[in-house]
C-alpha cells in the first residue's frame, strides 16, 4: 500500500523523482491560496461587490472586496473549483470562518458557511481545519448583486407548446 503521495509519484516515476521533472495533476483544477504565499488571498472580481440576501429572517447586504467579506474579516486561505466554486477562510479577531461561495451567474451566489472556528495559538488555519465542521447539507444562502450586471438571454423554451396536468 502507497502511504504517501511521494510514495505514489516515486511508483509512477521511478528515478526521475527529485531530478527537476514537473508533474501536472490534472485530476481536479484547483488552486490553493494559503498566507504567506505571494498571492496570499485574492478574491476574485466575480465575487467582489454588493450582495443581498435574506438571512435569519432579516435583510443582509454583504460586502466583498479584494481582500475581505463583512461580518467575516479578512481572507487568509482560499481554494478555487472550476472558477465557479470558491472556499474561503476568513479571520476576524480569533475568530475563522469557512465560507463556501458558488457562482451562478455574474448576478447571483449562493453559500454556505460554519460559524465561528477558534484554533489553538499557533495552529495554521488551514482550508481542512477550519472547514472540517462545515455541512454540505445545510440550506444554501442565495445572493443578488446590489449592481445586477445586464444579461441578454435568450429563451431557452421558445414556440408554442400544450402541456396538461395530470
Amino acid at each position: 500500500v502507497l502511504g504517501s503521495q511521494h510514495d505514489l509519484l516515486e511508483a509512477v516515476c521511478g528515478d526521475e523523482l527529485g531530478k527537476g521533472v514537473e508533474l501536472e495533476y490534472p485530476t481536479l483544477e484547483a488552486r490553493y491560496h494559503q498566507v504567506g504565499t505571494s498571492t496570499a488571498c485574492p478574491i476574485p472580481p466575480i465575487i467582489r461587490g454588493s450582495w443581498f440576501s435574506w438571512e435569519n429572517g432579516q435583510n443582509t447586504l454583504t460586502e466583498i472586496n479584494a481582500e475581505s467579506m463583512s461580518r467575516k474579516g479578512f481572507c487568509v486561505a482560499m481554494m478555487e473549483e472550476y472558477h465557479v466554486n470558491y472556499t474561503f477562510v476568513f479571520k476576524e479577531n480569533t475568530c475563522y470562518h469557512c465560507v463556501k461561495l458558488i457562482v451562478r451567474t455574474v448576478n447571483i451566489l449562493e453559500k454556505i458557511e460554519s460559524g465561528c472556528v477558534n484554533l489553538p495559538q499557533g495552529m495554521e488555519p488551514t482550508l481542512e481545519r477550519v472547514c472540517r465542521g462545515l455541512n454540505p447539507d445545510q440550506q444554501l444562502v442565495t445572493l443578488f448583486s446590489e449592481n445586477p450586471i445586464p444579461v441578454n438571454c435568450r429563451s431557452s423554451l421558445e414556440g408554442v407548446w400544450q402541456f396538461a396536468y395530470q
